[in-house]
């Protein structure tokens, strides 16, 4: 697929100087054209919205000024770089234009070749600001915002509301009895679940002005601007029923079959009266608390606010002291440097080259380079070139500072790497208002890549506990199971051993129960089980089911007869042990469970002849699985679905679709013959040879 271009929204009022920046740029870019600021806050609000605005600062209706302060405002557009491209050439102009959030300052005529080094430089910032932006604003299992991206635009959306006087209604959603989902069905089945619930909520709200996030846990919120309450109830009896025709089954929760949502609405028009945006974080609390107090699955909202007692204020990261180097081979250069910054940041300074890679590498490094290009023993371009091929320093913002004046120097320098280039003589407000444009970049960026390493430990901690549990704890115990089969096959056992030995595998059958239960039934479920197929002693298999049957055969006066005539002593497959386990413990146990007393459930093993083949030439090798009683005319159409279970007040119904995903899983065939005359219900499985 080819990669989009970047859209740049050049605005000017004057054709001819369009048409300029239009010839320049129009090869490499998707251009669009705004000749009014009213226009190009329209352009930039739209649905294909620019990656950088170039902007003229004289215009009849909006000046440039006024434009940058209204985008640098709005989520949803202070991260578009503004590079400031005018006839002002007026130092304070310029300082005025870093101020209100421009991050360059291009004054006309301009050379071809600095203006694109420019918006190279800014282009690639920006982009590696919103991919690390995106991933510290969004939640890592779902997907869509989380709580940290949430409570930002809500305190952003409350100051707006207060300028604009319409109301913001709030939505918090939390699903039903889910910890008893996670219980059940296990941790992956009920990630899996918060992704599909995320998924719906998000297809309710379409309005790029709301926002859906994850707040925690199982519970959902929703920013609904210029929203009064019944827009909000209408938006969340949506958001319930999108859920619920979900239809995820949740045989454990006593209000539904299913997944459901209780949602709780409130409602506020923000004002200066004391009340924040906390209040209405408050009221769709206690609103959420009335659903689910009075039955959940529904909505509930609250007709007034009580007031709240704590403010509320979106968190904001710690800035650390910024450090800036300084390289200048002039002392008088240096000094002046320094005296710009010596007040707002801490300085260090360089002479020479060689002096300020030597820095650079430092621990602590800088966080910005002041960098002259004319020293003696290496110049500043070759500095620059070498901290750009150091991993340790290549992510530190440089500037150039130097009386080479040129175009052709001023992009030989950001060519190379610089984020800016400043001729000297330089104004001291300017250089400062510039560094500290970059230093607000520098830190947003550092900012963004350790939330990004946090979320990357968190997901890779949760790969590695699962790969723990299915790996780590299943081959060890599988190790335990076969010792204990070899130890019970020891004639001269001691029985009081053999007991022992039968708790052991029984106890370690059950443990890896668990770990099937919790990671593997949700993976076969949807397709994403990764087989691996070996050898397997299928008839090893049903002795050690047997054995585990045991205890419930003694409990329920029931019997088990194991039928093998006509076949090998051992039988082979090729499978997984624990799969085949467990599919052969649920339709045995269900088998006992269904059966009468002193009626004796029959599994008989079968090893056609090798002339007796399938249309692939592979022999099928047989389980059948008899009881007497028939099943239920209630689930006797669904007796292998989900959740299919018929006088067993405690029951799942997972035993019997779990064993047919395992069947389909390692290619067998499951079958069911039901004989209501001489009531008698047999399952068939079918493996190939």
């Amino acid at each position: 697929m080819t990669e989009r271009k970047s859209r740049i929204l050049i605005v000017d009022d004057e054709r001819t100087n369009i048409q300029v920046l239009n010839a320049i740029l129009q090869e490499n870019y998707e251009i669009s054209v705004a000749l009014s600021g009213e226009q190009a806050l329209k352009r930039a609000f739209g649905d294909k919205k620019p990656d950088l605005v170039l902007l003229d600062i004289q215009m009849p209706d909006l000046d440039g000024f006024e434009v940058c302060r209204r985008l640098q405002e709005h989520p949803e557009t202070r991260d578009i770089p503004v590079i400031f491209i005018t006839a002002k050439s007026n130092e304070k102009d310029e300082e005025q234009g870093l101020a209100v959030g421009a991050v360059d300052y291009i004054t006309k005529p301009f050379g071809p070749s600095v203006v694109l080094a420019r918006i190279r430089v800014h282009l690639e910032l920006k982009r590696k600001r919103d991919i690390l932006r995106n991933l510290s604003n969004k939640d890592g299992l779902t997907c869509i915002a989380n709580r940290r991206r949430f409570e930002e635009f809500l305190e952003f959306e409350w100051q707006r509301g207060i300028r604009s006087g319409e109301p913001l209604s709030l939505i918090m959603a939390d699903i039903d009895h889910f910890k008893l989902y996670n219980d059940h069905y296990g941790h992956a089945a009920g990630d899996e679940c918060l992704r599909e619930v995320a998924r719906s909520l998000s297809g309710v709200v379409s309005r790029q002005t709301d926002l859906v996030a994850r707040y925690g846990g199982e519970e959902f919120i929703c920013l609904l601007t210029g929203t009064n309450q019944d827009g909000a109830r209408e938006v969340a009896r949506k958001m319930r029923e999108a859920v619920e025709a979900l239809g995820i089954p949740h045989a454990f929760s006593p209000v539904a079959p299913t997944i459901t949502l209780s949602l709780g609405v409130a409602t506020l028009v923000p004002q200066r009266d004391g009340k924040t945006a906390h209040d209405l974080f408050l009221a769709a609390d206690k609103a959420l608390y009335k659903a689910k107090s009075t039955g959940r699955n529904k909505v509930a909202a609250l007709d007034g606010l009580d007031e709240a007692h704590e403010p509320f204020t979106a968190p904001r990261p710690v800035r650390e002291h910024q450090r800036i180097l300084i390289v200048d081979d002039e002392q008088i250069n240096l000094n002046v440097l320094k005296a710009i910054f010596q007040d707002t940041y801490q300085t260090i300074s360089a002479a020479s080259g060689s002096q300020a890679l030597e820095l650079a590498r430092a621990d602590p490094a800088p966080d910005i380079i002041l960098l002259d290009i004319q020293m003696p023993d290496m110049d500043g371009y070759e500095v620059c070139e070498t901290l750009k091929d150091d991993p340790r320093t290549r992510d530190i913002p440089i500037l150039f500072i130097t009386v080479m004046s040129k175009e052709t120097d001023e992009a030989k320098g950001l060519r190379l790497g610089a984020v800016d280039y400043i001729p000297k003589p330089f104004d001291p407000s300017v250089v400062h208002a510039r560094v500290n444009t970059h230093l607000t970049l520098r830190r947003t960026l550092t900012d963004l890549a350790r939330r990004n390493s946090i979320l990357e430990d968190a997901l890779n901690m949760r790969d590695s506990v699962e790969r723990i549990v299915r790996n780590d704890l299943k081959r060890p115990l599988m190790d335990i199971l076969n010792r204990s089969d070899r130890l019970l096959a020891t004639r001269d056992l001691p029985a009081s051993l053999r007991e022992t030995v039968r708790d052991i595998e029984r106890s370690g059958f059950e443990l890896l129960e668990m770990i099937a239960a919790s990671i593997d039934l949700w993976k076969l479920e949807r397709g994403v089980y990764q087989l691996d197929p070996h050898p397997v002693n299928l008839t090893r298999i049903v002795q050690t089911v047997l054995r585990a049957l045991s205890p419930l055969e003694a409990m329920e006066n029931k019997a088990v007869r194991f039928i093998t005539e006509d076949a090998p002593a051992s039988i082979m497959i090729r499978g997984e042990e624990l799969l085949c386990y467990s599919m052969l413990l649920h339709l045995i146990k269900n088998a006992l469970e269904a059966d009468p007393p002193d009626r004796p459930v029959t599994v008989a093993l079968e090893h056609p002849p090798r002339q007796d083949t399938d249309q692939e030439g592979r022999s099928r090798i047989r389980v059948r699985i008899a009881n007497s009683g028939v099943v239920p005319l209630e689930i006797r159409t669904r007796f292998m679905e989900k959740g299919a279970t018929w006088g067993k007040p405690d029951g799942k119904g997972l035993g019997a679709y779990s064993a047919r995903l395992i069947a389909e899983t390692l290619g067998a065939t499951l079958q069911v013959h039901i004989d209501d005359e001489n009531q008698r219900t047999e399952i068939v499985l079918e493996f190939p040879g």
